[in-house]
């Protein structure tokens, strides 16, 4: 069967979960895998960010997620959550049709802005620096700096302001890294999942 809708819960805690707190999330995930349509779920945990966890189901059909997105279990869940949370995020999508992809690729988007100049940008918002940044990266400052001005262009946004303890990023940069971190976990775990490592 086909995934033809997608929904996810962005999850950030207060403080550092234990494994308790991802025990329970997989419990609700499995209760949620019975429901009518559902093709399963997923528990990720940020690399980048220890408090921020993504809850993703994949349905069949949309209107079964919709009618999931309703259900007393998902209410339960959520209520369960926003004592540990500072912030939930939900958010869905219909990626095929017919087994067909709705969103058509911009070619010219990924050969002007390749997925390093992307790592780099999350890089440097959680470093809240250049330099840092790039001796997180083992690579030379000017490299950094070179990828964060076209980046600048792209978005047409400063994104990093300067200030006394390095950069502060600006408001559109923090949009930006909240649409990004969870695609690039994404990105990682078709890598993961599939590539040569997964078959050692």
């Amino acid at each position: 069967m086909n995934i033809t809708a997608v929904n996810t819960l962005e999850i950030r805690l207060i403080e550092e979960a234990d494994q308790g707190f991802e025990l329970s999330l997989k419990e609700y995930a499995a209760v949620f895998e019975n429901a009518p349509e559902c093709l399963g779920y997923s528990v990720t945990r940020s690399i980048y960010e220890t408090n921020l966890w993504v809850f993703s189901g994949y349905w069949s059909a949309e209107s079964a997620m919709t009618a999931h997105f309703k259900s007393e279990s998902m209410t339960v869940l959520v209520n369960h959550l926003m004592a540990s949370c500072t912030n939930l995020t939900f958010a869905s999508f219909t990626p095929r049709i017919g087994g067909h992809s709705t969103m058509k690729l911009n070619e010219a988007l990924f050969i002007e802005i390749d997925l390093n100049a992307l790592f780099i940008l999350l890089v440097v918002y959680r470093e809240l620096g250049v330099t840092r940044a790039a001796e997180r990266l083992n690579v030379k400052q000017p490299a950094i700096s070179n990828t964060l001005a076209k980046l600048r262009i792209h978005f047409q946004d400063p994104l990093f302001i300067r200030h006394s303890r390095g950069l502060k990023p600006t408001p559109k940069a923090n949009e930006i890294i909240r649409g990004l971190e969870p695609a690039l976990m994404k990105i990682q775990k078709v890598f993961t999942c599939y590539g040569a490592a997964s078959r050692v």
